[in-house]
């Protein structure tokens, strides 16, 4: 925690150096999700919120941005916003100016971290949005073994919609079919 309230000194430094001319510029919503960073990391969510919500002021539509919001909900344990985030991070391949192989990649991180963070529908969504947009074949087929092992998983609790998770395996197939 040391390290993160060390350069949050040095964020908060640079972020005092901007002038209010310079206040819309990418920069400063990069220096925002920098400081959201370490304040998830400090588990500071509510300093996090204010620095995120300046970030999405000045740079909404970068996919680093929502990104960072993704982050935040999985910190806050909020899965709808978590979901939000994805796709607003999938409209972002979208947008003029956005760097295709980062935002997929970013989508991977965002699948790999609710994994992590033990949310397997926030995973599963996200892993469908990597799905829907890429073209990469390895990436697809990746992301739809991945799906495949979930929907297993989720047959397997009382009380499942079998042929809900059925129709989506089967659907994964199909997907796949088309990459092979």
């Amino acid at each position: 925690r040391d390290q993160y309230r060390e350069a949050l000194v040095w964020y908060n430094f640079s972020h005092s150096l901007f002038t209010d001319v310079e206040a819309d510029c990418k920069n400063l919503a990069k220096l925002q999700r920098n400081r959201c960073n370490c304040y998830i990391m400090m588990e500071e969510h509510e300093k996090a919120n204010i620095a995120l919500s300046d970030a999405l002021k000045k740079d909404g539509d970068n996919p680093y941005t929502q990104f960072v919001a993704f982050k935040l909900a999985m910190a806050q344990n909020d899965e709808e916003k978590a979901l939000e985030a994805v796709a607003n991070l999938s409209s972002c391949l979208t947008k003029d100016g956005s760097d295709e192989e980062d935002t997929k990649g970013l989508i991977c991180l965002a699948a790999q971290n609710a994994f992590e963070k033990s949310s397997p529908v926030v995973a599963s969504k996200t892993l469908e949005h990597l799905v829907d947009l890429s073209q990469n074949t390895q990436q697809v087929l990746t992301a739809l073994r991945c799906l495949t092992r979930l929907r297993l998983t989720f047959l397997s609790k009382e009380g499942a919609d079998k042929d809900l998770h059925i129709s989506a395996i089967q659907h994964y197939t199909e997907k796949g079919k088309l990459f092979s």
